[in-house]
């Protein structure tokens, strides 16, 4: 089987179809799995090399052992390659994530990169035009963290979480450390212009759930999470 033919591998059936059998069907169409695309004379390199990456909760969900290495670029043309391929964000099933981070960095709050860091999670509610709202909100994102224009931001930038869920979708930037808190502020609100985000975003450190009680009374000068 060469690489051309490495179609993404998911269960088709999670214990009771529920629809799911042929969005996966769709999606096995369109991606292909752990695939390093070549760079061909005359492309534009980007600053850094990126995965994207798939995930689906269902039975005997894990979050690491879960997320599934699709594809990864070194390049604008090769992104696009990608990302004109793979269903539209808000024509998943509910329950997908899709993933787009730096090249060996996981998108998983325990790599070494993410754990001391956060996300700004935007959210679109399903209603009126959503749909078109969300792609163009998710896609703008993505051409931000990849092109490094705003270099100062995008440095700190791991990579980007775009999630269906039954009444909203969520997209959240990942950052590669929590501090100091007034450069996250100002990070979050370059976000929000970026996009015109008319609404609140939430910024949550990544080991929250993972900070004991005692601890937590312990650090009452850094607030785990806040709205910006």
């Amino acid at each position: 089987m060469n690489d051309d033919q490495k179609l993404l591998s998911i269960q088709q059936n999670d214990g009771g179809d529920n629809g799911n059998g042929n969005d996966m069907k769709k999606i096995e169409s369109k991606i292909r799995l752990n695939y390093i695309i070549p760079v061909n004379d005359g492309e534009h390199l980007l600053r850094h090399s990126w995965t994207f990456w798939y995930l689906k909760f269902g039975p005997n969900f894990d979050w690491e052992h879960s997320q599934i290495d699709v594809a990864t670029f070194s390049t604008v043309e090769s992104f696009w390659g990608v990302f004109d391929r793979v269903l539209p964000l808000t024509d998943t099933h509910h329950g997908c994530n899709y993933s787009l981070f730096k090249y060996g960095i996981r998108p998983i709050w325990e790599d070494p990169r993410n754990r001391n860091g956060g996300r700004f999670v935007f959210t679109i509610n399903k209603d009126g035009e959503y749909k078109q709202y969300a792609m163009e909100m998710w896609t703008e994102f993505c051409m931000l963290i990849i092109g490094n224009q705003y270099e100062m931001i995008c440095e700190r930038i791991c990579g980007i979480v775009g999630g269906n869920r039954n009444t909203q979708i969520k997209i959240a930037i990942w950052i590669d450390h929590y501090q100091p808190q007034h450069n996250i502020h100002d990070i979050g609100l370059f976000l929000k212009r970026l996009v015109g985000y008319d609404k609140s975003v939430h910024f949550e450190m990544h080991n929250m759930d993972m900070i004991n009680q005692q601890q937590q009374q312990q650090s009452n000068d850094r607030q785990q999470s806040f709205d910006i």
